[in-house]
């Protein structure tokens, strides 16, 4: 059998697509002259092609609709509007079948896909964590489809691979932030908030068959200006709170190499490497009060024996039964508590469990006396006794803490505002 020719295979496309658009414009004009059964047989035609372009088979699958709904058959016309729904990739041919499925009594929330867009990223992050190239592009669609294809074949022209990889250890980083579902025109869409490291990331997914497909990136500010879900908002403190203490780790070894491998005796005089005072402080979540880090000078770096595993600075307090500990050869992990003391207090570190502040008794009843007037209905008896207690200063301090969650949220607010 002699091999067909290029030419005619081209022609043979060519010739079927113009078939297919005269059936298609056949149905339209059959539709606009209200011969609904002509222009269902015309859509019809161009819907079981195979050969079809899906693009062109969901216009004639949306027409096809129309003249249903418009020869009374309901029924058809939603089962075709729903098969659009939950098929085409086309966001304004969806956006015309949501309006036609509503308008003939339809519930597009029934089309959407049973799994919800939190955990559509939960997979999708999975399969970026997991190197799965494959499985991860197949959940693009759009603008970030396109960027990957884009990228693997800038990297594979500079000869630096085939495969995305930078992008899918991205996915390491990643988490998930929110998300809501579209309305109106745009159903069948959501959006999906993602943080990595200090940036907030809001990310378009589409409805594609039974799956949320991830496809625009639509906005990227930083974490501190966006109102996350108080999981993310600690997910994103405690990145910055490792982010600091590895630039802190760094800038101790930038000082020891510019001074004969001698680490400062004090952690302000690294400042010079860091230029932020504000990194060698840390917000105690418990109490709200901003504290200076820990640090313990090892001397020289020539003396220790075991770099990774001699501790050099550490938050003051645990967050969540552990503590943020730099080690001396400049990596940053959370070690719990229990193994953080006992390791601190070999490696020569003053720490151990804090006794308890004792405070003079005239004082203690002085402050709880005036704790009880924080919440009287007289205006100027709160101010008195507010302005009593920050005189108290330090003194009050551990009173006002065993009320820190005072059952009066006005007392409350108050009492953790002297606490500042």
């Amino acid at each position: 059998m002699e091999p067909v020719a290029a030419s005619t295979v081209v022609k043979s496309g060519l010739a079927l697509l113009v078939m297919l658009l005269g059936l298609l414009q056949d149905g339209l004009k059959k539709l606009e002259a209200e011969d609904y059964p002509g222009a269902i047989a015309a859509f019809t035609k161009v819907i079981e092609q195979k050969e079809a372009d899906a693009d062109l088979r969901d216009r004639a699958l949306l027409w096809r609709a129309v003249a249903y709904g418009k020869s009374g058959q309901l029924d058809q016309a939603k089962a075709d509007l729903a098969k659009l729904l939950t098929g085409t990739r086309n966001a304004d041919l969806r956006g015309q079948a949501f309006v036609a499925f509503t308008q003939l009594g339809g519930d597009p929330k029934l089309l959407l896909p049973k799994e919800t867009p939190q955990q559509a990223f939960e997979r999708t992050r999975k399969l970026g964590v997991e190197k799965d190239l494959r499985g991860f592009r197949k959940r693009l669609e759009g603008d970030l489809a396109g960027l990957l294809a884009m990228a693997e074949r800038t990297i594979a022209a500079e000869g630096q691979g085939e495969t995305a990889g930078e992008l899918l250890g991205l996915c390491t980083e990643i988490n998930y932030g929110g998300s809501e579902i579209g309305e109106g025109r745009d159903f069948g869409t959501a959006t999906v908030t993602a943080m990595v490291e200090e940036l907030a990331l809001t990310l378009q997914l589409v409805a594609v068959g039974d799956e949320w497909h991830f496809a625009t990136l639509t906005d990227a500010k930083s974490a501190g200006v966006v109102a996350l879900p108080p999981e993310m908002a600690a997910k994103r403190d405690q990145t910055r709170l490792l982010s600091n203490l590895k630039q802190i780790a760094l800038a101790l070894m930038m000082y020891a190499n510019d001074h004969g491998g001698a680490f400062p005796k004090d952690l302000k005089e690294a400042m010079p490497y860091l230029g932020e005072p504000s990194l060698l402080e840390f917000t105690d979540p418990a109490t709200g009060k901003v504290v200076p880090l820990l640090y313990h000078s090892i001397g020289n770096e020539s003396a220790v024996a075991t770099p990774s595993a001699t501790y050099t600075v550490a938050t003051p307090t645990s967050i969540d039964g552990k503590r943020v500990v730099a080690f001396a050869d400049g990596h940053v992990v959370e070690v719990a508590e229990e193994e953080f003391l006992k390791t601190a207090k070999a490696q020569g570190w003053k720490v151990g469990p804090q006794e308890p502040v004792k405070v003079d008794e005239d004082i203690a009843a002085k402050a709880e006396a005036l704790i009880k007037q924080l919440g009287d209905p007289k205006p100027a008896v709160r101010k008195a006794a507010y302005e009593a207690l920050k005189g108290l200063g330090d003194q009050a301090g551990p009173i006002l803490e065993k009320h820190r969650d005072h059952p009066d949220p006005e007392v409350r607010l108050t009492i953790r505002e002297l606490l500042k």
